[in-house]
């Protein structure tokens, strides 16, 4: 993802307390913490109703803006941001349920398979460092090193009710 390289990259991310620009290929625990807070966000535009394509030209200022002149809810970034992770966390809570575990949050094997032409030349991703990376996103998600959700973080979501109807 090259989307968060820069500074001017990473200046809407900023107020949810991402402060450097990463590389692309980067899957360190700043990636990855990255990550825990994009994709709730990117959930919370399904939640919306808001394709991500044509969200892409709203800031995330905009966007809790849109929100409040649409809806009369006074928000926060903050806010929509748990929105998000609420559903989210919810959507894995049943997958889990429906039998689905970490074991099927994979790549294709091609992705740990070296580039054969190009700029990037030998490059692959190795197995171990992306079962790294899964794991440590599991655990800024809240989750366990399995995948699942923990039950501190479904009551600090306001959701302890979903682990009790699994």
């Amino acid at each position: 993802d090259s989307s968060f390289t820069s500074e001017d990259g990473i200046a809407d991310i900023a107020p949810l307390g991402i402060l450097e620009p990463l590389p692309f290929d980067d899957l360190s625990a700043a990636k990855m913490r990255l990550a825990a807070i994009e994709i709730p966000w990117r959930t919370m535009n399904n939640v919306l109703d808001m394709c991500m394509f044509v969200s892409s030209g709203f800031t995330r200022t905009k966007m809790v803006e849109a929100v409040a002149a649409i809806t009369g809810w006074e928000t926060s970034m903050h806010e929509l941001l748990l929105a998000g992770e609420r559903a989210y966390t919810m959507a894995r809570l049943f997958n889990l349920r429906e039998g689905f575990t970490a074991a099927d949050d994979v790549l294709p094997q091609r992705f740990f398979e070296p580039f054969e032409a190009g700029p990037s030349k030998g490059n692959a991703l190795p197995p171990e460092t992306f079962a790294e990376a899964r794991k440590t996103l599991y655990l800024m998600l809240g989750w366990n090193a399995d995948g699942t959700p923990l039950p501190w973080k479904l009551q600090q979501l306001g959701i302890s009710w979903a682990l009790e109807s699994q």
